[in-house]
């Protein structure tokens, strides 16, 4: 069945068109049901009229993916390939390296640690860290040792410094750029321009310690700056907890979501009849 062949003819400027402003939706009770539907994983470069042909035995019911999987644009919705994923990228953020280099926050990276701790090791740990793991018991469930305990805290940034500035080329850097405290050639410390005037420069997702070594300087893409002062206007993460969190960037953050979306659930065939015939009657009660 075509997607837009039931739906109901209205009269617009004296031409009888197609409501396309007509909305139904599934509901919430039959998406959660798990025995009406099956997991199903996304090729590269499979369509959803692929996908329904080999399934419904035909190509114009994919309608119904889109319509169980809540998809509502069936370009970006979709699991992207990997050269139409790197497309998306650089059109959106100009350049693959500027999307690694952009970041978003700052995660709790309990899932990438696979270290245990024994007891007297938790024992030892400073008390504001030991939050940061959890007891592993044995069968008689006596604490055998200590895991990383599952948190999925995201923060949106670590740190944001305020520092005084003096240009030596140019008079400010601008917002979102990313800006390197250097000693000669060599990076100390790296962070992202939050705001910038000919004095003043506040940053953000600080990697590194900024200070006002005499030997050091602040250089962005066109300008760079001696720094005068460190303030630390808000400190997310402890010093001594950093290495609990772990920086993402917006090609970390694309990607995951694009790698989400190569799961989908198809609709049983057995109920694709009925679910086609209730589309009909709701559209033309």
């Amino acid at each position: 069945m075509r997607y837009f062949s039931n739906f109901p003819v209205t009269n617009y400027a004296n031409n009888l068109v197609k409501n396309i402003f007509t909305r139904v939706r599934i509901s919430d009770n039959i998406t959660d049901y798990s025995h009406a539907f099956y997991p199903y994983e996304n090729k590269e470069k499979e369509r959803m009229d692929m996908i329904a042909y080999d399934y419904y035995e035909d190509q114009y019911n994919d309608w119904i993916i889109y319509f169980t999987n809540k998809i509502i644009d069936p370009y970006y919705d979709l699991y992207l390939s990997q050269e139409d994923f790197d497309n998306y990228i650089i059109q959106k953020y100009g350049s693959i390296t500027n999307a690694q280099t952009k970041i978003l926050g700052y995660r709790n990276n309990w899932y990438l640690d696979e270290q245990t701790l024994t007891l007297s090791g938790y024992n030892a740990l400073p008390a504001n860290l030991k939050k940061y793991w959890t007891s592993i018991a044995s069968e008689n469930n006596i604490s055998v040792g200590y895991e990383r305990s599952p948190s999925d805290v995201t923060l949106t940034t670590n740190k944001i410094l305020s520092l005084t500035t003096t240009f030596n080329t140019g008079n400010s850097f601008t917002v979102d750029e990313r800006v390197t405290l250097m000693n000669g050639s060599a990076s100390v410390a790296n962070g992202t321009v939050s705001f910038s005037n000919s004095s003043i420069t506040v940053v953000r997702h600080i990697e590194g310690t900024f200070s006002n070594n005499s030997s050091y300087y602040l250089s962005g893409e066109t300008s760079n700056a001696t720094i005068n002062t460190v303030t630390t206007i808000n400190s997310n993460i402890d010093d001594t907890e950093v290495v609990y969190y772990t920086s993402y960037s917006a090609f970390d953050y694309e990607n995951e979501l694009n790698e989400s979306k190569k799961s989908i659930k198809l609709l049983d065939n057995r109920y694709a009849a009925t679910v086609e015939r209730q589309f009909r009657n709701l559209l033309n009660p």
